[in-house]
């Protein structure tokens, strides 16, 4: 499990690429360790009322 979550922060965390890619990185990273199917994440909107719906 270990070598697992450092290769997901190495990989999360390489490379300076758009917050969309980034996101999507964090994603795959985080269906791998917990061997789901999929996963998926929300971020929240500036203003703090619901979901940011910026791609």
């Amino acid at each position: 499990m270990v070598p697992k979550l450092l290769e997901a922060m190495r990989s999360v965390g390489s490379g300076l690429q758009p917050p969309a890619a980034t996101l999507h990185r964090i994603c795959g990273s985080a269906a791998d360790l917990a061997a789901a199917p999929y996963a998926a994440i929300a971020v929240v909107a500036e203003d703090g009322d619901g979901l940011s719906e910026e791609p």
